[in-house]
């Protein structure tokens, strides 16, 4: 995917006569077509369509490619906002795998809710723990080895790849989402399930300013994310202090409580089955 960071009166200041004249010319020669474009002293003969621009300065000239060029990044920025919302849909449908190809260490300092790691050198041998029916999101930590990622699974008959560049990318699309859904923070937990299968569970938990998850306790040694928010853990007479993307290993068979400080806590619980 092709990220554009850029201004459109920037792009004017490089639209130079001769720059366009050049285009044009490739222009025309690209598409096989014999037209006379006379601007001045430049003619380009042709063979069945005659364009004459007669007494034409070159500031209207000028304003005339402003005008082309404001029209040409209209569409393009249009056609890759298109894109972006794709990408979120697809980030934020409970069916897609977020397949995060970093290192476990890596991963284990945080990652978009919802994801599993597969690390990059172990992909080609890992294929069959992805389903080629479901939308993957591939990403890493600057993009390397995510196009990397993507290159494997397409050319092992994966169809529905989706390059998702960085994980912060992945993170904040995300986030986001979870954030508009889970609007309501009150003293008792508001739970939602993001993903559950064979071997993992993820589960998005808001509590209210002094809100509790209380006597709770996992089965499987579990991951804790916050995303938003301050919270206290409550466990082996320790009160353990997180703020936001923080992350905490839970313990198994342990009894815990998970009090909200903040107006809005929001974290989500990770466990590999």
């Amino acid at each position: 995917m092709i990220f554009l960071n850029f201004q459109f009166a920037n792009i004017i200041i490089f639209l130079q006569f001769k720059t366009l004249f050049y285009f044009f010319l490739f222009f025309f020669v690209f598409f096989r077509s014999k037209i006379v474009f006379s601007v001045g002293k430049y003619t380009i003969k042709s063979s069945f369509i005659t364009i004459f621009v007669q007494n034409l300065t070159f500031m209207n000239l000028f304003f005339t490619i402003k005008k082309i060029a404001l029209l040409l990044c209209t569409v393009i920025f249009s056609v890759l906002s298109f894109a972006q919302k794709n990408l979120k849909e697809v980030i934020n449908d409970k069916e897609t795998i977020l397949l995060d190809v970093r290192t476990p260490e890596e991963f284990n300092e945080g990652s978009p809710m919802g994801a599993i790691n597969i690390p990059i050198d172990e992909l080609p041998h890992r294929l069959n723990e992805l389903s080629k029916d479901k939308d993957i999101v591939v990403f890493c930590k600057k993009g390397i080895r995510a196009a990397k990622a993507e290159k494997i699974l397409k050319n092992n008959n994966f169809s529905n790849v989706h390059y998702g560049k960085t994980y912060r990318d992945v993170k904040s699309m995300r986030v986001v989402n979870l954030d508009k859904e889970m609007n309501h923070f009150g003293e008792k937990p508001l739970v939602k399930n993001l993903r559950k299968t064979n071997k993992i569970e993820q589960v998005a938990i808001g509590l209210g300013k002094n809100g509790e998850l209380p006597n709770h306790t996992t089965p499987v040694p579990t991951t804790l994310f916050v995303l938003e928010g301050e919270l206290h853990i409550h466990i082996n007479n320790e009160v353990i202090r997180l703020k936001k993307h923080d992350r905490y290993d839970i313990p198994e068979q342990i009894a815990h409580k998970v009090i909200g400080k903040n107006k809005k806590n929001l974290f989500i619980l990770i466990k590999e089955l």
